[in-house]
């Protein structure tokens, strides 16, 4: 079992801001990668990101971003849900007690 799961949603995030709120999101879930690794060795934290059926390339960026990584997986809706949908799809990828949600906008 996964120690700690991270669920991030994307809905169309090029579309609304661009890439470079993109990348800041992405460079932020890695440094917040870093930080657990250092700070709780041997807990196992692994990212699931389910794409809201974005139509702007999102998707390819994010897997581009996470290429090669295990501890990675993402999750592409074909229609529209509600984030409620996505989020439960995401943290359905990993067996896991724990599950950390973070938004685009989060911090």
């Amino acid at each position: 079992m996964n120690d700690l799961i991270v669920s991030l949603v994307s809905h169309d995030e090029l579309t609304r801001r661009g890439e470079g709120p993109l990348r800041r999101t992405l460079d932020s879930l890695s440094a917040a990668m870093a930080y657990l690794a250092r700070k709780k060795p041997g807990v196992d934290v692994y990212v699931a990101c389910c794409d809201d059926a974005s139509a702007d390339g999102t998707p390819d960026c994010i897997e581009r971003y996470f290429q090669g990584k295990d501890w990675f997986k993402l999750v592409r809706n074909r229609v529209n849900h509600s984030i409620g949908f996505s989020r439960n799809s995401a943290a359905a990828q990993f067996d896991t007690d724990l599950v950390c949600l973070l938004d685009a906008d989060d911090e």
